[in-house]
């Protein structure tokens, strides 16, 4: 970790920290810089950092993972990564420094993270992929700056959890799922009709506004994802998610059933109104107008719209699957349909159409039967 010290004008003491020495003695450098403006002195920083960091004499050698692990987070997550990313990145530093923070990062091998990874996956309420993606950020950076000589990261696979998702086949959305909705309350009616027919994830129906609804085309324009800081405590907007770099995070207009779109309407009406009665006491968010809010009119926590999935649920005794499932729904349904799944991809917003064949699309035994009455045909 860096800091600085003015100890006169235009001078100053920079500090670098560089972790422990064997005996566990803390190591710091010092260098005396002038600098006539915060923008020179930044540079001065930058140039001490790297050359403490590339001078093997300066005792790199001998960082250890949790000067590593500050280094990294200052120097690329912070700056490079977008605020949901750090925000689920800062869930695990702590554990990750109390198990490695003291070991040399040179002496770190496979065998240390296998070993860890190995606790972790004991624990059923512990994702071993999650972990496993933030320290290969961690020892890809370690390597890209010459502190480690080989990445012990580099033959450790992603553990990804290949639990089968359960989603609401044709007929259960037809005749159960839709039909059920029409006895819970408006709003709640309106937000997971949403999220079924525009294949939207919880953050993308909680971040439209007013502005997003089309009702002369009948299409909703998905621009923005309402997302909550666990470390901070605070909601914020951002794009959709996806790396936009391969195509994902960007916006998409979305055709949506020209009867949904009369009930999308119908609400849309009444919550002007009880904006135009608020006034000045309507909540916004970075002066963004959003639409779907708590019954007090306040912007809504993602996670309350996951609570009230729980409640619908319960009340209607629908068959219990994560909100996020009626994405998995829509998209299904869709293809067993044959719809181009280039098409799907787009109204998902994935960057590839693998992505979308992967892991949003399921088989049901009615898709088996129809593939088996086809096979039949050619007997």
């Amino acid at each position: 970790m860096t800091s600085y010290k003015e100890i006169g004008e235009n001078k100053y003491k920079i500090y670098i920290e560089q972790g422990y020495d064997d005996r566990g003695k803390r190591k710091r450098k010092t260098k005396t810089v002038t600098a006539k403006g915060p923008r020179e002195l930044n540079k001065k920083i930058k140039e001490f950092e790297f050359e403490c960091m590339n001078n093997h004499d300066e005792g790199i050698e001998e960082i250890r993972f949790s000067s590593l692990l500050d280094r990294w987070w200052d120097k690329y997550v912070v700056k490079d990564l977008a605020r949901t990313t750090i925000s689920n990145y800062k869930y695990y530093l702590n554990e990750l420094n109390d198990y490695f923070g003291k070991m040399k990062v040179s002496k770190i091998k496979r065998l240390h993270i296998e070993d860890y990874l190995a606790e972790i996956q004991e624990d059923e309420r512990k994702s071993t992929t999650k972990r496993t993606m933030v320290l290969k950020s961690i020892f890809h950076k370690a390597y890209e700056w010459e502190i480690i000589d080989r990445n012990p990261m580099e033959h450790i696979a992603l553990r990804v959890e290949t639990k089968e998702r359960e989603i609401y086949d044709e007929d259960y959305i037809t005749d159960v799922f839709l039909r059920g909705l029409d006895k819970v309350k408006e709003r709640d009616r309106v937000m997971l009709k949403m999220a079924y027919y525009a294949s939207a994830r919880r953050g993308e129906v909680l971040g439209l506004a007013k502005e997003d609804f089309n009702f002369v085309e009948n299409t909703v324009t998905i621009k923005r994802s309402l997302n909550y800081d666990l470390n901070t405590k605070e909601l914020y907007l951002g794009p959709p998610k996806g790396k936009k770099k391969t195509g994902g995070g960007k916006t998409r207009v979305i055709e949506l059933p020209n009867e949904f779109m009369e009930e999308v309407h119908s609400f849309y009406i009444k919550q002007m109104q009880v904006r135009r009665e608020m006034q000045s006491a309507w909540e916004t968010l970075d002066e963004v107008d959003l639409f779907f809010r708590t019954r007090d009119y306040r912007v809504m926590n993602p996670m309350s719209f996951s609570n009230q999935w729980a409640v619908v649920k319960k009340k209607l005794g629908l068959k219990d699957i994560p909100l996020h499932a009626l994405r998995h729904s829509s998209a299904s349904l869709l293809v067993s349909h044959g719809a181009n799944i280039k098409d799907v991809q787009e109204r998902l917003g994935h960057s590839s159409p693998e992505t979308t064949l992967n892991t949003y699309v399921h088989t049901t035994k009615k898709d088996n039967t129809v593939s088996v009455n086809i096979l039949r045909k050619t007997l």
